[in-house]
């Protein structure tokens, strides 16, 4: 697990899947929406065009403002809350 993303308002985990869960290749993705305390795990096809995108956010040297913009649209997938233990 690596985190690749930290701000105010999101963070992003990068899980590299070591199994045959992963067939396309691309690992799952934790979002999380810290003021909602909500997370989403993308994988499979999802992951990948996550993945894809976040490249090209990366390649044009996005604000932060504009990765929480692309971050915001995955917010009705974020159903499960956070929790602290």
């Amino acid at each position: 697990m690596n985190m690749i993303y930290n701000s105010a308002h999101y963070y992003v985990l990068e899980y590299d899947v070591q199994s045959g869960h992963d067939t396309l290749g691309c690992g799952a993705y934790e979002i999380a929406d810290k003021a909602a305390q909500r997370e989403a795990l993308l994988y499979g096809k999802l992951a990948c065009r996550f993945r894809e995108q976040a490249r090209q956010l990366a390649e044009v040297e996005a604000t932060q403002d504009e990765i929480d913009d692309f971050l915001g649209q995955f917010d009705g997938l974020m159903g499960q809350s956070v929790t602290l233990q």
